[in-house]
């Protein structure tokens, strides 16, 4: 399977997890009404798909004309996320899903007239330079990552957070590069989703090969809340003697 494949499967994995998120929760959450300071559902995918778009747009400028757009909000991350919050609030779960399905053939087609060797090009970005398709997995798959599992873990959906983002997706993420900070990071991921699971033993034996791989990830993973349930364990603090 080539590499394109390979990632082109990874972003549908994540546009139907996002698709299907609804189907999963009680009825109370789907027709919970957020706040901005507590996200619903519906709320992180809107946001999640915002971002997507923009984030998208701005590469596909940049190849165009040779330099970044200036970003309309000055960076400023707060006033943006406000502003995606208010535009959606109100929007239904049919809307949600329309959006995703918009914004992932949107990224289907970018990937169609990009070649395999462009995405695994280097491009600098922010004074940093990353493989092209690192750029698009940041903003299609990890980041949605990061706000539905922080929206599953706040609603005790902890089985359903190792369902989605367990061996399955790992898998997927594991594919992609063999650069030991992505994999490792990938595996610390998946330490953090059995910690949360209760699979202590699995969790502390992920934990170790992923600091071992990525060693900057030491310090974050003493105090990381995901990990909390091995603090006490014999192998946990093993890992750090």
């Amino acid at each position: 399977m080539s590499f394109k494949t390979r990632f082109t499967d990874l972003l549908h994995y994540m546009r139907d997890l996002q698709l299907t998120l609804a189907d999963r929760l009680t009825d109370e959450e789907r027709a919970r009404i957020g706040t901005e300071q507590d996200w619903s559902a519906k709320d992180t995918l809107f946001h999640n798909m915002v971002w997507a778009n923009f984030h998208r747009t701005r590469l596909e400028a940049f190849e165009r004309d040779g330099v970044w757009p200036e970003r309309e909000d000055g960076g400023d991350f707060d006033k943006t996320n406000h502003e995606i919050f208010e535009a959606h609030q109100h929007k239904t779960w049919d809307d949600a899903r329309a959006m995703i399905r918009d914004t992932y053939a949107r990224a289907d087609a970018y990937l169609g007239r990009t070649s395999e060797n462009d995405l695994l090009a280097q491009i600098e970005f922010e004074g940093q330079q990353r493989p092209k398709w690192r750029m698009i997995a940041g903003d299609h798959v990890m980041h949605p990552m990061i706000h539905v599992w922080e929206y599953l873990a706040k609603h005790d959906h902890s089985a359903l957070l190792s369902e989605l983002f367990g061996e399955s997706f790992t898998d997927r993420l594991l594919a992609l590069s063999d650069d030991p900070g992505w994999r490792g990071t990938t595996l610390y991921n998946l330490a953090c989703i059995y910690a949360m699971s209760g699979e202590t033993d699995r969790a502390i034996e992920q934990l170790g090969e992923a600091l071992r791989l990525n060693p900057d990830l030491i310090e974050w993973s003493k105090e990381d809340p995901d990990l909390a349930s091995l603090r006490d364990q014999p192998g946990y603090q093993a890992l750090y003697d």
